[in-house]
């Protein structure tokens, strides 16, 4: 198969898999330059050779200078994907290096959790970061919650691509939880199983939006600083793995359809712990 037919042939699967339309267009720009430079040659006779020459031929911007790792990284796990779906008996991308990059520290530290939501007013919103911060759910996955699903020890997530999750809700998460269903229930919310666990003042569900404008709302007035949700679920994971926690057990409570995406806690987990040593006195 020629890779211009096994590049579309990928993107199909990724649709068939239900990934997001951001994702394939994702994916379809990384792959871009690689279907221009070997658009009539077998798929199956690509070379490691091959791809470490388009990697070098790709590495600089117009301006001649060089393009930055986390920009690299993108065209390497694309290519990645795009390989593995082959099945190749000898996959050429396989052994293809994804550099650790430094990431501006848009998570929080553990303090910094405890800190937000004491400080947070009003028990939806508090109830609402606390979901955020606690059980690691993009803002998407939220708004689907459901009153039934949280009464449960766990939460059955359908996250992106269609990637199913058990996110089990710890101690801290069911006292929130608990407290905000009792008080739904006493100022005439539904807690009915099928109504949505967080509604705007007019009774709607409350939209992805509207949970993202509040975390950025209240982050900035406790924290002095704006996040966003993904920052929450970025905490979520870097304190699961400053606990040690298994980085497969990791992957599969985020929903990261690679293990590759989960790796890249394992360098905020060493900023965590770079910024406790700077706290020593002596």
């Amino acid at each position: 198969m020629l890779v211009r037919e096994a590049i579309e042939r990928f993107e199909r699967g990724l649709v068939g898999q239900g990934a997001s339309r951001n994702t394939v267009a994702t994916y379809g720009r990384n792959l871009d330059r690689f279907t221009e430079a070997f658009a009539e040659k077998v798929a199956e006779e690509i070379t490691v050779a091959d791809l470490n020459e388009f990697l070098f031929s790709v590495r600089l911007k117009a301006d001649g200078s060089e393009k930055t790792p986390r920009t690299m990284n993108a065209v390497k796990i694309a290519l990645k994907s795009f390989f593995r779906s082959l099945t190749l008996k000898e996959d050429p991308a396989k052994k293809l290096r994804i550099k650790r990059v430094r990431i501006e520290r848009d998570y929080l530290t553990q303090e910094e959790v405890r800190r937000l939501i004491d400080g947070v007013q009003g028990i939806r919103d508090r109830t609402l970061i606390a979901v955020l911060c606690l059980l690691g759910l993009r803002r998407e996955e939220v708004a689907r919650v459901t009153v039934g699903e949280v009464r449960g020890p766990s939460l059955r997530i359908l996250g992106k691509g269609g990637v199913e999750r058990d996110v089990p809700i710890n101690t801290v998460a069911r006292e929130h939880l608990d407290r905000f269903l009792r008080w739904k229930g006493k100022f005439g919310e539904s807690v009915e199983p099928g109504a949505p666990l967080f509604v705007s003042r007019k009774g709607n569900r409350l939209s992805a939006n509207a949970i993202y404008n509040l975390v950025r709302k209240w982050t900035r007035e406790i924290l002095g600083k704006e996040l966003y949700p993904h920052a929450m679920r970025h905490s979520f994971a870097s304190g699961l793995v400053a606990k040690n926690v298994n980085i497969a057990t990791i992957q599969r409570l985020m929903g990261h359809a690679s293990i590759s995406m989960t790796e890249v806690y394992l360098h905020i987990s060493n900023e965590l712990k770079a910024e406790a040593v700077e706290k020593l006195e002596v």
